[in-house]
């Protein structure tokens, strides 16, 4: 049977590679992208702090004067949206997210948050649910997040497919019953949801 739930991730699935808007705001504001990359490495205090933040416990308010610190910049207003606000919807991917939803099949955005002001209104329209890691406290790869978006689905996990870019949270969501696709390329991924989806 086809699967009748399309669980997404955000950030380098339903938008351009996140790093490389960072990067490039790195670039702009003079500051070597290694520096940012070296904080950002499980066990470093920055990264903890990310996961703070991700998860709902630390305010972007208060992250940001920290990050800012971490990229050397004096002025911290908005940082996060303007680090990640650039980036770019991916066309062929909320082209195929379309056809997926006119065709029945349900949409949920799961996704690990630096705030929701990151997220385009073109692809939270397209989506019947959200599960935002800083609103439900939990990030990925928690198995606890999968199991919220099954149930935002309101289907079985064996009928949902799950796209991410980040391999590690894959496994969990294979282990619930869900087929998890590793998103590379958007023309690979748009390929393997209209065969999984008979689009």
């Amino acid at each position: 049977m086809r699967p009748t739930a399309l669980l997404l991730d955000y950030a380098g699935v339903m938008t351009e590679d996140m790093w490389a808007s960072v990067g490039g705001f790195c670039v702009h504001h003079g500051i070597a992208p290694e520096r940012l990359a070296g904080a950002y490495r499980p066990g470093a205090d920055f990264y903890e702090l990310s996961v703070e933040l991700e998860c709902g416990r630390v305010s972007v308010e208060d992250f940001e004067p920290r990050l800012a610190a971490v990229l050397g910049l004096d002025d911290h207003t908005d940082l996060v949206q303007r680090l990640v606000g650039g980036l770019g919807v991916e066309p062929r991917m909320l082209e195929v997210v379309a056809a997926a939803r006119a065709a029945g099949v349900r949409t949920v955005l799961l996704s690990n948050s630096w705030g929701e002001a990151m997220y385009a209104p073109e692809v939270r329209a397209l989506c019947d649910a959200e599960v935002l890691s800083g609103r439900v406290g939990i990030r990925k790869p928690s198995p606890e997040i999968y199991a919220m978006a099954v149930e935002a689905a309101g289907v079985a996990a064996s009928d949902c497919v799950f796209v991410d870019d980040q391999e590690v949270n894959l496994p969990p969501a294979r282990a619930l019953g869900i087929t998890a696709v590793h998103h590379t390329d958007a023309d690979a991924t748009v390929a393997e949801l209209r065969r999984l989806l008979h689009l």
